[in-house]
């Protein structure tokens, strides 16, 4: 991970190659979730996090990875998947106890995860179906039908929001009621809620040209490629009035 652009890298104990996928800083201590292991062959791969630097395997040589971390208090959370009888099963980890939330009926993962007082709520798919659970309890969306797919999520008072995609478009859902983005076919990967504004980051494909990134804010979309290029983003902050936004072309 980069502080302030100074590269600061992370130890790796069993494989040659591994992947930080989220990060959380909670007072003095910094939280990277990620993996180990291979990336053309994710058979043995481990999950795990590390926290300043150390790592914290979640899991030994089981095909599993990480997604995204949350701290509350003294509780680390991590959401991923793990391989079992030959199929991703969607688990988050609370202090290093896993929590598995689907069976091996379908491939299926757990994308991100959020702790709002008591309650532990993670997004994710299911085969091909959207899903968010509540302390390890399916909870929605009621209408999300195949092929619909949840990557990111944000919680506002009551309020759950999925970001993703539904028959091929950018979506988002909103306590279960799903809201279309563009007709164009792509995907909405993070969400991030500012006061009474809704942002969500994410790309469209377009037919001959790649994918072109794009951020929405109260479903006005903004660009941020040309379309001669191809580019993906994968989460936004927003502060005042600045949106920012990663990604990778």
């Amino acid at each position: 991970y980069w502080k302030n652009g100074q590269g600061i890298p992370l130890k790796i104990s069993n494989f040659p190659e591994g992947t930080a996928t989220g990060i959380v800083v909670d007072g003095n201590d910094v939280y990277v979730a990620g993996w180990e292991g291979d990336v053309l062959d994710m058979r043995n791969n481990r999950a795990k996090y590390w926290k300043n630097g150390q790592e914290v395997f979640l899991t030994g040589a089981t095909g599993a990875g990480a997604n995204a971390i949350a701290v509350s208090g003294p509780d680390v959370y991590v959401a991923g998947y793990e391989l079992l009888a030959g199929k991703w099963v969607a688990k988050y980890w609370k202090n290093g106890v896993a929590v598995t939330l689907t069976d091996v009926s379908n491939n299926a993962e757990a994308t991100d995860i959020a702790v709002v007082g008591a309650d532990v709520y993670v997004s994710g798919y299911d085969g091909d179906i959207a899903k968010c659970w509540r302390n390890g309890q399916l909870v929605g969306p009621a209408n999300a039908t195949a092929p619909s797919y949840a990557f990111g999520m944000a919680i506002a008072g009551a309020d759950v929001y999925l970001a993703g995609m539904k028959d091929g478009k950018p979506s988002y859902w909103k306590n279960g009621e799903v809201f279309t983005l563009t007709a164009e076919e792509g995907r909405s990967s993070a969400i991030f809620i500012s006061g009474t504004d809704l942002y969500l980051a994410g790309e469209w494909r377009m037919m001959l040209d790649g994918t072109q990134g794009w951020y929405w804010k109260n479903g006005q979309e903004t660009i941020l490629s040309s379309s001669q290029e191809t580019w993906i983003a994968s989460s936004i902050f927003v502060e005042g009035n600045d949106v920012y936004v990663t990604g990778f072309a």
